[in-house]
């Protein structure tokens, strides 16, 4: 344990955060011994490779042992997949008319026979993709 111990403190390591279970192994018992056995951890290097790494626990089932996935978020932050309206558009002379035209393209294109809230959520639907690539200049 000494040598362990020697060896992270000569590379300088340091644990990587980590969200998630709290605890990452238990014993199941009725009065539970709950503890962290298992930990990822870096280097300087590392961490200015990948500045934003990130350790998790996903929730442990059925096992005595809760995993940890480490993610270096190398592909980038992922992005919300939220659509946010942008107040700006309504600077454009073009934004009612277009709103407007698309509106009547999602109408013509869905069945006669339709319930009503259906319609009107298939419209929003149509437009919400529309505006998604939409800008103003």
């Amino acid at each position: 344990m000494k040598d362990f111990n020697n060896f992270i403190g000569v590379h300088q390591l340091r644990e990587v955060s980590r969200s998630g279970a709290k605890f990452t192994w238990t014993n199941k018992q009725l009065s539970p011994t709950m503890v962290t056995l298992d930990r990822f951890l870096m280097s300087d290097g590392w961490e200015n490779r990948f500045p934003l790494t990130h350790a998790y626990s996903p929730v442990r089932i059925g096992s005595d042992h809760s995993p940890i996935i480490l993610d270096s978020r190398e592909q980038g932050a992922l992005r919300p997949r939220y659509f946010h309206f942008d107040n700006r558009w309504f600077l454009s002379t073009d934004f009612i008319p277009m709103v407007r035209d698309k509106w009547e393209q999602s109408s013509a294109r869905r069945p006669q026979q339709i319930d009503s809230l259906d319609a009107w959520h298939g419209s929003l639907c149509f437009l919400r993709q529309y505006l998604k690539g939409w800008n103003i200049k």
